[in-house]
Formats: C-alpha cells, sequence, structure tokens
C-alpha cells in the first residue's frame, strides 16, 4: 500500500487535472504545476524545486500567512516544474498537507461516504489507519 499514492498519481496523469487550486500537466520533460487561474499567462516565476511549494503555499496574493491551506487562497504568479512523481507527491502534499492520501484512499475505496445531519462527509472505515499506512 504504501506505492498506491505514486500508482494513482501515474493513473491520474494521463491528461492535465485539477488538485485543488493547482494544475497540474505532464510534460515532455516533467511536470509542471501551476494556480489554476494562470494556466495561459507566459509571465509566471518559475520555481524549480518541490520544497519550493512550501513557500508559495504559505501566503496569499495579499501577503497573508494562510493557516488554513485548504483555503481556496492559494497565491497566483508561479509556476513550478519537477522532474520526478515523488517531486510531484511532495509538492503536491505541501499545498494541501494530507489531502493527496484522503484523495489516494478515496481512489482505491477505502473511504466510504456517509450522511451525518444532512452533511455529507467522507470517513475512513478503519479510521487514520488506511490513510496514515499509504504516507509511509
Amino acid at each position: 500500500m504504501p506505492n498506491s499514492i505514486g500508482r494513482i498519481l501515474e493513473g491520474t496523469l494521463t491528461g492535465p487535472f485539477y488538485f485543488g487550486q493547482i494544475l497540474v500537466r505532464k510534460t515532455d520533460d516533467g511536470l509542471v504545476l501551476c494556480h489554476r487561474d494562470d494556466h495561459a499567462r507566459k509571465d509566471l516565476q518559475t520555481c524549480r524545486n518541490a520544497e519550493e511549494a512550501v513557500e508559495i503555499a504559505k501566503y496569499d496574493d495579499a501577503g497573508n500567512y494562510r493557516p488554513l491551506k485548504t483555503a481556496p487562497n492559494v497565491r497566483r504568479g508561479w509556476r513550478l516544474t519537477l522532474k520526478t512523481l515523488e517531486e510531484l507527491k511532495r509538492a503536491l502534499d505541501y499545498f494541501y498537507p494530507g489531502r493527496l492520501a484522503v484523495f489516494a484512499a478515496w481512489k482505491s475505496r477505502h473511504c466510504e461516504r456517509r450522511w451525518i445531519d444532512n452533511q455529507e462527509c467522507t470517513v475512513s472505515p478503519r479510521k487514520f489507519l488506511t490513510i496514515r499506512s499509504m504516507m509511509l
């Protein structure tokens, strides 16, 4: 199960896809990530290291700290070029901590949806053990 995130990402890379506000595209040279609203811009600052996603995700466009990484206010104006699937996994986890493991659990049907008070929630039948084991 440790490689399931990689397998699922490989299967998803058949075409461009969105992961939150991030557009991910496969190119001849590797992978390119940018803000989904910047896909047509040519004047983006280019970054070449997955760890640079930490700084990109840290502040919004106004320079305010983003304490909630799932908030829809990822900074714009950047392009992140990566070489490997491992770098992609790290970068996506920096942008949205833990969401990649939840996505993999959902894709592999280790999560099920339940209705609670008319609100749909995703829960893991084995609590966080399933998700944690995929992250290791």
